[in-house]
């Protein structure tokens, strides 16, 4: 099993592909490419009811325009009205960069409807969503949600339709519903309590024994960490290259390189085909 090994922050953690659970982003993006898995997972994070499922899709990637700096999405989901961006964020630490992350990728959910040719007023509203691992503000809450209020009086709201909501699997859960705990309780621990996580532990079990994406897997894990490794011992540049090497090798797919980058696939080959 060693090249199933994961490196994070330095430290090595012994995680087999048979070990995986659902709050692995590479887990999360198999177990929700499923329409009813997602309509129920958003119903228990936000409480909105969704029908008519135009779009879903898992690391969906978004770039407005040829030159313009993309985003992949880990799940998108799209009923006309509502659309829905949910992020699967394991790390062992406090990530500084996820507030502005969770703007921008709101940015781009409404320049993508603005690109369809809708007006500013048809613009739907959007939901941006981070499922955590860890407290991304060190306050011991489950759920922090965030919206536009007025300075000058706290309980006027702008009501422009966004909303970017951070969960905490770690955090208090008491003003919480019980679907929502179960839920965040099985991201949490890998135990499921009702049907629903049942349905999830049952998808995450057939997935650990689909022997392709076990590959994929174990390619991901193994190279991808080489290159990292690389990159910081020669530098970035010479780090893209070694990511670059293992795609012309079909080690890796440009999407996996992409991914860890925060890159769509065109950017990383267009910023590695000038290296």
């Amino acid at each position: 099993m060693e090249h199933e090994r994961i490196f994070t922050n330095e430290i090595c953690v012994t995680q087999t592909y048979q070990e995986l659970k659902l709050n692995n982003e590479f887990m999360f993006g198999k177990v929700m490419d499923d329409v009813g898995r997602c309509v129920e997972m958003i119903r228990r994070l936000t409480g909105n009811d969704i029908d008519n499922v135009e779009e879903i899709c898992v690391e969906k990637a978004i770039r407005i325009t040829d030159d313009s700096k993309g985003v992949r999405y880990d799940v998108y989901i799209d009923n006309g009205q509502e659309a829905y961006d949910v992020e699967m964020e394991n790390k062992e630490s406090l990530s500084d960069d996820l507030p502005k992350q969770s703007r921008f990728y709101q940015g781009i959910i409404d320049l993508k409807d603005l690109e369809k040719g809708h007006d500013y007023i048809e613009l739907k509203d959007s939901y941006v969503i981070f499922i955590c691992t860890f407290d991304p503000f060190d306050m011991g809450e489950a759920y922090y949600e965030f919206s536009n209020l007025c300075h000058n009086d706290a309980n006027f709201e702008l009501n422009d339709g966004r909303k970017i909501i951070f969960f905490n699997t770690k955090g208090n859960m008491s003003g919480l519903s019980e679907e929502t705990r179960r839920f965040l309780r099985y991201i949490e621990t890998g135990v499921a309590e009702d049907a629903y996580t049942g349905q999830l532990e049952e998808a995450v079990i057939l997935a650990r024994q689909n022997r392709k994406w076990r590959g994929e897997y174990m390619m991901y894990s193994a190279h991808i960490m080489d290159a990292r490794r690389m990159g910081k011992k020669e530098g970035l540049e010479e780090g893209l290259k070694a990511m670059r090497s293992l795609v012309n090798e079909g080690a890796i797919t440009a999407e996996m390189a992409a991914k860890k980058l925060n890159m769509t696939a065109e950017e990383f080959m267009k910023i590695t085909d000038s290296l």
